[in-house]
């Protein structure tokens, strides 16, 4: 199977510490040597000013509040503990990330680290060291979340994109399955990341594994290429027809996911020698509109389905209600072939059912697949799930089913991209 790639890097995220607006410092006294956890008046006075500024959504002047406080001589650890909290705060807020990644891991770093602050600011460090691409320090970061029950969905996703740029795969593995199991106890979609790191970890060694966990990302991502790789990967099915071919490049078409000119090439090859003439015309047409193939290249393998297609179309009424009379249920499929390349799908819908009442057709197992695409294409999804569940036959025709109903969960949970033909 091809391998799938880390996306894009982590988007800073504002931090997880407790909001600005519901921070307090108390300016006191001078304390005593031993009284570590408090901050002095010289700090203190300073960051009631930041803090004040951080209400007002003012980050500059919180900024320049929180220095003065950064500048006074013979900080006590805590003290200088809580400056960095607030100006990790403040530079996020600026989205001066460079300097929030110092702020924050200052805080982070901090033996005087408050028990109960641990698991924000330790995630706040994660989050900035993931951003500033820096996989040690997430990584001891995610660890020591993981020492309090603290690594999320998220969180763990990130130590194991740090993990996996050190080439440990198999850390890389545990934290990205970690990062799953939290998602799903959560009642949340997996992190992109985490779905692609199985996957490129179980490639070779356990091929099932990693075809299910792209699977997930597909289904839960959407993206284009993780279905043109499932497709890619149905191909080496064995008992795979060319109706099944066919239907598993009408699953790339339908999805937007037609990436290369041998995709266009293939289909449109395939289609025509079905008979399928305005599907094959529609495939070469949308190669050439892609800039995938050139109006050349397309003109020459059309050939006879151009003419053949224009003749179709002036007859497409009459061919149409000698099907629905004829006793055949392979002359209602055929038909009903060629509707698929007209989109009109509710019309395939009618035409398989009425194959399936009256029996006889060539390739009865092709009868639900397609009845099953036709519900899906029309946004049926629940009968279009039903109907290819029952599908039985080869393993390429297995898959084939297997793959369209897995598009249709990504349509039910709204990440699939929109038909793009």
């Amino acid at each position: 199977m091809n391998k799938s790639f880390i996306r894009a890097a982590f988007a800073a995220a504002l931090l997880s510490t407790t909001a600005a607006a519901a921070m307090t410092i108390t300016a006191t006294a001078a304390v005593a040597a031993d009284n570590t956890n408090k901050v002095g008046k010289a700090v203190g006075t300073p960051l009631e000013a930041a803090q004040k500024a951080m209400q007002a959504n003012d980050f500059q002047t919180a900024l320049t509040a929180a220095q003065q406080a950064q500048a006074v001589p013979n900080q006590t650890p805590y003290e200088t503990y809580v400056i960095n909290k607030f100006l990790s705060i403040i530079y996020v807020s600026l989205k001066d990330y460079p300097n929030a990644t110092i702020a924050a891991e200052a805080a982070a770093d901090s033996p005087v680290m408050p028990e109960e602050d641990k698991k924000d600011i330790l995630h706040d460090a994660l989050e900035l060291a993931a951003q500033a691409n820096q996989p040690q320090k997430a990584i001891g970061y995610g660890q020591e979340l993981e020492k309090i029950n603290g690594l999320n969905n998220r969180t763990a996703t990130m130590v194991a994109v740090a993990f996996y740029s050190l080439k440990d795969n198999a850390n890389a593995k545990k934290y990205a399955q970690m990062a799953i199991d939290a998602a799903k106890a959560a009642g949340e979609k997996p992190e992109q990341n985490a779905l692609i790191i199985i996957s490129n970890t179980q490639g070779n060694a356990d091929p099932e594994a990693a075809r299910r966990s792209l699977e997930q990302l597909a289904v839960n991502g959407g993206d284009p290429g993780d279905w043109n790789r499932l497709v890619n990967d149905a191909f080496s099915q064995k008992g795979l027809a060319d109706a099944d071919a066919l239907n598993l490049y009408r699953l790339l078409f339908f999805a937007g996911a037609m990436q290369s000119a041998d995709d266009y090439n293939y289909m449109g090859s395939l289609a025509e020698a079905q008979r399928d003439s305005t599907e094959a015309v529609k495939v070469f047409h949308a190669g050439v509109s892609d800039g995938k193939i050139s109006s050349a290249d397309a003109n020459a393998k059309m050939g006879k389905a151009r003419s053949e297609a224009a003749a179709d179309e002036g007859i497409l009424s009459t061919v149409i209600s000698a099907a629905q009379k004829s006793k055949r249920g392979e002359d209602a499929m055929q038909v009903a072939q060629d509707l698929w390349g007209y989109g009109r799908y509710a019309d395939v819908e009618s035409l398989v059912r009425d194959a399936q009442t009256k029996g006889g057709a060539k390739d009865p197992g092709e009868i639900n697949v397609l009845l099953g695409m036709a519900q899906v294409a029309q946004g049926k999804y629940d009968a279009g799930l039903a109907t290819l569940g029952q599908v039985s036959g080869s393993p390429g025709r297995m898959r084939t089913a297997r793959l369209w109903s897995l598009y249709a969960q990504s349509k039910q949970q709204g990440t699939a991209a929109p038909a793009a033909h």
